[in-house]
């Protein structure tokens, strides 16, 4: 799941959220991303491909999260998640405690 542009740079942290729902939605063939990840069939993500599985299931969380409950609306979207501007990694965060509080998620006992 590439994340870097081919020159090896990456995207701002508040824009990298924006920059996994474009991935989720249309790709980014710039980046190597020819198949949007909503169109991955599994076997590119789970079995012998497994160590994509974390980042395609984080991704995806991020991108339906924006995508179905805040209808793709950015504003209302950094307004529930203002963690955003921090980058993906806080707004995952963000994101997994407020399924958590919606009882659409059980975390797993460490």
């Amino acid at each position: 799941v590439p994340f870097a542009c081919a020159n090896g740079t990456t995207s701002p942290k508040n824009r990298s959220w924006k920059d996994i729902v474009e991935h989720w939605l249309v790709g980014d063939p710039n980046r190597g991303l020819k198949t949007p990840l909503k169109d991955w069939p599994k076997e590119w993500y789970q079995g012998v491909n497994r160590q994509f599985a974390s980042k395609y299931h984080q991704r995806s969380t991020i991108a339906l999260e924006f995508i179905n409950e805040y209808d793709s609306n950015e504003t209302r979207f950094l307004a529930a998640y203002p963690e955003a501007e921090l980058g993906h990694t806080q707004l995952l965060k963000a994101i997994n405690e407020a399924r958590t509080a919606r009882g659409e998620r059980i975390s797993r006992r460490k």
